[in-house]
């Protein structure tokens, strides 16, 4: 796991990377603050990737059967704290 870790730790920011030059850069988005936006994106990638790690290696690989129900319980709590769906965002 710690092998793991350390490759999420290194293709973070690598990946983030990719994501703010495709985005600015090859789709000539606008991007007022691309190291801000690099670094929530480095950021969120290996929290994500580590809180994986982490559950998998906690619980082991489950069917497909528990991750519906992982999702389903899941889905309303982050609702419920503030998240938003793509179609309901507003300006």
């Amino acid at each position: 796991m710690l092998a793991k870790g350390c490759v999420l730790a290194v293709l973070a920011p690598v990946l983030a990377t990719a994501v703010v030059f495709a985005g600015g850069v090859l789709l000539d988005m606008h991007n007022p603050d691309p190291f801000t936006l690099w670094a929530f994106g480095s950021a969120v990638m290996a929290v994500v990737g580590f809180g994986t790690l982490v559950l998998l290696a906690a619980f082991g690989t489950i069917d497909p059967a528990g991750a519906a129900v992982v999702l389903v319980y899941l889905g309303p709590a982050t609702l419920v704290a503030g998240a938003r769906l793509a179609f309901e965002a507003r300006r």
